[in-house]
C-alpha cells in the first residue's frame, strides 16, 4: 500500500481507520516532517563568510513557467529561498547594526484574476478592501460562498478548537481553485475530507462563473499563435503537445508570471532610484514580497520607495473586451524588530522583543506605517 502523504491523510480522515493506526500515522507524518525540515533546511550548506546564498531562474518550473523559481548553487550551497516555512526564518539574521523590511502585496494574484477575467464582484470588493483598509476580501467571499452575513463571517481561519472556519475554507478554494486544480486536491491542501473539499468546490465555481469561461477563452487565444503574453509583455511560447498540464500552465501564466515580474520590477526601479539609502539593498524575492536590509535610520527612507514603486498601477487587459484597466494592489510594510530566546512560564522557548542585547531575524516581522 502507498504511503505517501497524500494517501496517509486520506486514512487519517477514513472512518475505518482504527484509531491505534491513526495514531501511528500521526507518529509517521510528524517524522515526515521533521526529516525534511532537518534534511532541507536547517542542513542547508551556508559559504565560509555564514550568508545563505541562492540562483533565481527566469524560466521558473512546469507549473509556473513566468515567474522566478530558487534553488541552490551548482556547488550544494544555500537552497530554495522562495520556499522557506515560516519556522525556518529564525535562522535567517542581519548583519549587526542592520534590520530587515518587508513588503507584501496583499492577494495579488487573485486581484490579477478579477481583472483579467472581468470578475465585477471581485473587482469592487478588491478595491473597498484597497481604499479602507479594513473590509476583508476573504470573509466577503465566504459570505458569498456559504449565504452568511458578511459580519457573521468569523475574522480567523480556524476556531478555538483548531477547525478551519468557513474564511478559512474560502481563502484556500480561491488560492487554488483559479487555476483548475481539482477537487481531490483541494481535499489535500485544506485537510477537508473528499465530500467536503467537493461540496465546496461546487459552491466556489456556482458562485464565480466567469473563471471556467475566462479558462476556456484563454486557452482559445492561445490556440491561435501558440504563446501569450503578461501585463509587462514577458511571452509565454509552447511548442509541446497542449495536454492537460500544459494547459493548466497557461492559464496560470498571466497572473502567476505578473505578479513575479512586477515584483522583481519592483527591485530594479527601488535601487535605481535616486534615493535608495546607500546602506539598503534587496536580499531576498519570494514571488509577491521583497525582503530588504537597511539601517534602522534608512529602512522606512528604502521601505517607502518599495511600497511607492509596488502600489503603482499595472495595466491589466481583460480577455474579452481586450481593454486596459489599471490595477493597484495594495502592499503592506513591515520591519523586524531584534528578539532574544527565552523560555515562558509553560517550559516553551519563545522569542521576546530584547532592544538591548536582541537580534533581527527574518521571523520576527511587525507592521508599520509609512
Amino acid at each position: 500500500m502507498s504511503t505517501d502523504e497524500a494517501n496517509r491523510n486520506q486514512m487519517l480522515k477514513s472512518p475505518e481507520t482504527p484509531a491505534l493506526a491513526k495514531e501511528m500515522i500521526n507518529y509517521v507524518n510528524r517524522y515526515a516532517e521533521e526529516s525534511k525540515f532537518l534534511g532541507t533546511y536547517a542542513s542547508s550548506e551556508v559559504g565560509e563568510d555564514g550568508r545563505f546564498r541562492c540562483e533565481y531562474k527566469q524560466s521558473g518550473v512546469q507549473k509556473a513557467p513566468g515567474r522566478l523559481s530558487s534553488a541552490g548553487l551548482l556547488d550544494g550551497q544555500g537552497g530554495n529561498m522562495q520556499n522557506q516555512p515560516v519556522r525556518a526564518r529564525e535562522m535567517y539574521i542581519c548583519d549587526p547594526g542592520m534590520v530587515f523590511g518587508y513588503f507584501d502585496l496583499g492577494q495579488a494574484e487573485a486581484r490579477v484574476v478579477g481583472w483579467r477575467a472581468g470578475i465585477i464582484k471581485w473587482q469592487e470588493q478588491f478595491e473597498r478592501a484597497r481604499l479602507d483598509g479594513v473590509y476583508d476580501c476573504h470573509r466577503a467571499l465566504a459570505s458569498d460562498m456559504f449565504k452568511v452575513e458578511y459580519d457573521l463571517v468569523p475574522h480567523v481561519d480556524f476556531d478555538e478548537h483548531g477547525k478551519p472556519t468557513i474564511r478559512y475554507v474560502a481563502k484556500r478554494c480561491r488560492h487554488g481553485l483559479n487555476y483548475r486544480m481539482e477537487r481531490y486536491k483541494l481535499a489535500e491542501v485544506t485537510g477537508l475530507s473528499y465530500n467536503d473539499a467537493n461540496k465546496n468546490f461546487i459552491l466556489y465555481h456556482h458562485n464565480t462563473p466567469e473563471l471556467e469561461r475566462w479558462w476556456i477563452e484563454e486557452e482559445k487565444q492561445f490556440r491561435k499563435n501558440r504563446e501569450v503574453f503578461n501585463a509587462l509583455g514577458r511571452r509565454h511560447k509552447v511548442i509541446q503537445r497542449l495536454d492537460d498540464e500544459a494547459l493548466k500552465s497557461i492559464v496560470a501564466f498571466y497572473p502567476q508570471s505578473t505578479i513575479g515580474d512586477k515584483v522583481t520590477q519592483v527591485w530594479y526601479q527601488a535601487e535605481e532610484d535616486d534615493k535608495w539609502p546607500s546602506d539598503a539593498r534587496v536580499a531576498i524575492d519570494v514571488h509577491d514580497n521583497l525582503v530588504c536590509i537597511a539601517s534602522p535610520k534608512t529602512i522606512k527612507t528604502a521601505m517607502k520607495i518599495l511600497v511607492k514603486y509596488a502600489e503603482s498601477p499595472i495595466p491589466i487587459r481583460n480577455i474579452f473586451t481586450g481593454r486596459i484597466e489599471p490595477l493597484i494592489i495594495p502592499a503592506e510594510a513591515k520591519v523586524s524588530y531584534p528578539v532574544t530566546l527565552t523560555v515562558n512560564d509553560k517550559g516553551q522557548q519563545v522569542y521576546v522583543e530584547d532592544q538591548k542585547n536582541g537580534v533581527h531575524r527574518w521571523s520576527n516581522l511587525k507592521k508599520i506605517e509609512l
